[in-house]
């Protein structure tokens, strides 16, 4: 037994000192990511120790001192690797070196999306603004610039004919996007604004452009949550909006407020920011450029215990319930819709502040209201409410459940 352990530390030994003088590879700069992102030239600053002899992709490389640089210039965008191969008398090493080489613009450096734009520029998707060798990234999206997208996103070949041409005054044949436009409208990507306004260019808001990727997004379920103050949840299009926060679907400056904002106009940035999660799009980014892009999710609206919404039910009488709430009180409601529906009724009720005399104290931020429990019958009753502030505007919308069993509601 001793002998065999002396023969195997014998052996890790020998190993050792055969490895230990095998050549060592190291990319010094740029820093050594996986992948490296390049534009049209890429310069490598390298070390090389234990080598008589580098390549790079079989071809010889230069070592001065123990240090060597190589350049590469790219005629082609795209994914690529560098084969690093050192040699010496007790073997070989080789280092794989990963390159994307992206379509980049001088006005984008530093910006936050800088990225994105030159992916989707390297896809095709959208490029240079107006023909120039700049991007643009802060200038606002206009609704000629979504034509050409969609149809891109579709599959739809720009240079596509066309059945139907559509006139409208403000989209005369010699704007450059006027094939784009006509091309969207036959295939209904696109809109016009009103029967005789196509308001080519109009800005784009944040919530046109979810409206126009809707069809681009994969397994988009509605939710009834809380997740921008000014959202509301008994909207449709507002509920996908905030499905689409929570998974991820948003540049990060959309999300880090309570705020949605939906009628802001975008930016090119952000535009491209939100091509690039596209749900094919991402998985083309990943597949072509084996790279995943960060996603930020949206965290649910998290609000101070004394500004939470909350609902109770006082007997009046056998079947008279007087509904009574405390909303936010950091803001001073107008009024509070209350709409109460089981599987058999549906009733809608306004809470006041000292209104129905039910609430005797005016001024004391309790709203209240009436209902005839007695017409839902027992089991789960629903509950959506609305805050209007003084403005007559909705500011906040919730819902709830209910539970009325045997003359007695209880909170479900």
């Amino acid at each position: 037994m001793l002998r065999l352990i002396k023969k195997i530390g014998i052996i890790f030994i020998w190993a050792s000192l055969l490895f230990a003088d095998l050549p060592i590879i190291k990319i010094i700069s740029p820093l050594e990511e996986d992948p490296i992102f390049a534009n049209q030239e890429l310069s490598i600053l390298g070390e090389l120790k234990n080598g008589r002899k580098l390549t790079v992709n079989n071809n010889n490389v230069n070592v001065l001192n123990g240090l060597f640089r190589v350049k590469f210039k790219f005629s082609e965008s795209g994914y690529r690797e560098l084969v690093f191969r050192a040699e010496n008398e007790s073997g070989w090493t080789e280092k794989r070196v990963k390159v994307i080489s992206l379509i980049t613009f001088p006005d984008i450096k530093g910006t936050s999306y800088e990225r994105e734009i030159e992916v989707v520029s390297t896809l095709g998707l959208f490029s240079s603004y107006m023909g120039t060798d700049f991007y643009r990234p802060r200038t606002y999206v206009r609704r000629y610039d979504v034509a050409r997208l969609l149809l891109l996103l579709k599959g739809v070949v720009p240079t596509a004919g066309y059945t139907n041409i559509y006139q409208f005054p403000d989209l005369p044949s010699v704007h450059w996007a006027y094939p784009y436009i006509q091309l969207a409208l036959n295939n209904d990507l696109m809109n016009p604004v009103t029967m005789a306004e196509f308001a080519p260019n109009r800005m784009i808001t944040r919530e046109e452009i979810v409206k126009f990727f809707l069809q681009f997004y994969q397994n988009l379920h509605e939710t009834s949550r809380d997740y921008y103050r000014d959202l509301s949840s008994d909207n449709a299009e507002h509920r996908r909006i905030s499905a689409l926060a929570a998974q991820g679907y948003f540049p990060l400056d959309w999300i880090q407020e309570d705020t949605f904002y939906p009628n802001r106009p975008i930016n090119r940035g952000e535009l491209a920011f939100l091509i690039t999660r596209l749900d094919r799009t991402y998985a083309k980014i990943k597949e072509t450029y084996v790279v995943e892009l960060p996603r930020y999710r949206k965290s649910l609206l998290s609000e101070p215990a004394q500004n939470r919404f909350e609902v109770r039910l006082k007997v009046i009488s056998r079947d008279a319930f007087a509904i009574e709430c405390s909303p936010d009180k950091s803001r001073k409601p107008l009024f509070v819709e209350f709409q109460i529906s089981s599987d058999k009724e549906k009733s809608l009720v306004l809470l006041m502040d000292d209104g129905q005399g039910v609430d005797l104290i005016h001024g004391d931020g309790i709203f209240s209201g009436v209902v005839n429990m007695g017409r839902f019958g027992a089991g789960k009753i629903r509950y959506l409410y609305k805050l209007f502030d003084e403005f007559n505007l909705v500011y906040k919308v919730g819902e709830g459940a209910l539970r009325f069993e045997n003359g007695a509601v209880i909170n479900d």
